[in-house]
């Protein structure tokens, strides 16, 4: 995962299992990957799966999930004070 211009990416993968496919029916887990991720963080999702695995990547703004604290800002702005 990482912040890059104010946005929040994260990549998670799955491999070392069996060829991961794409399932025929869209159940739960799979609404609450796509559908409930995208309209709760304001994000985007995008879904694969592939002969290496189920990756699955998000990009949302950084303030939905990263809790702002004004003191640890000030912290690292002025190291050794």
């Amino acid at each position: 995962m990482c912040l890059v211009d104010g946005r929040f990416r994260m990549k998670w993968i799955e491999s070392g299992r069996p060829v991961a496919a794409e399932p025929e029916h869209r159940g739960f887990g799979m609404v609450v990957l796509d559908q409930i991720t995208q309209s709760s963080l304001d994000g985007k999702v995008d879904i694969k799966f592939d002969a290496n695995g189920l990756q699955w990547w998000l990009d949302c703004p950084a303030e939905v999930v990263v809790e702002h604290d004004s003191r640890q800002q000030r912290d690292v702005a002025a190291p050794g004070s």
